[in-house]
């Protein structure tokens, strides 16, 4: 048995964008979303995206809404910061919330005339991902790129897009 990490402990990496059991700094494996739940929108942002620490044998998936936080746990693996050990890394299924990722009822017009982005976006095939990858390079050194990843080439655009969109959100 692992020893048991106390509850502050691993609050307390989370808050610093790391893992909260292992403490290896998060990074990004999905796309950007829209936060549909409002009360979160309003607090913690309007986009977020999924990240983890990487480490084939941690199942942990946790919310990011920025690159510097804030950070969020889903609700399967809230236990987890209970302080539980690290033999305890089974999502809880009973708290688990099946998530629509780009649900097109949440999604916001596709272009607005009014305020065109006026960025490129490159979308580039990966053999060895076996997927699109979009890298923005007016963002180059101000986001980590690739900023989004899909099986598709249109789903790439869109989630290229999205990820545009809240960047220049941000600058406003």
């Amino acid at each position: 048995m692992v020893r048991r990490q106390s509850a502050a402990d691993r609050q307390k990496r989370l808050d610093e964008g790391r893992c909260p059991i292992h403490g290896i700094g998060l990074c990004q494996i999905d796309s950007w979303y829209e936060e549909a739940d409002w009360p979160k929108r309003r607090t913690l942002g309007k986009h977020y995206t999924l990240v983890t620490d990487g480490r084939n044998d941690c199942p942990l998936v946790i919310k990011a809404y920025d690159s510097d936080g804030p950070w969020e746990v889903l609700p399967e693996w809230e236990h987890i910061l209970d302080g539980e050990s690290d033999d305890d890394l089974v999502p809880r299924e009973d708290l688990a919330r099946r998530e629509v990722f780009l649900n097109p009822d949440l999604m916001e017009e596709a272009y607005d005339a009014e305020a065109p982005l006026r960025s490129s976006m490159l979308i580039q095939w990966s053999d060895a991902d076996r997927a699109y990858h979009v890298t923005l390079p007016e963002w180059e050194g101000r986001v980590t790129n690739p900023v989004a990843s899909a099986k598709t080439y249109s789903e790439a655009a869109h989630e290229g897009y999205f990820a545009l969109r809240w960047l220049a959100e941000q600058e406003t």
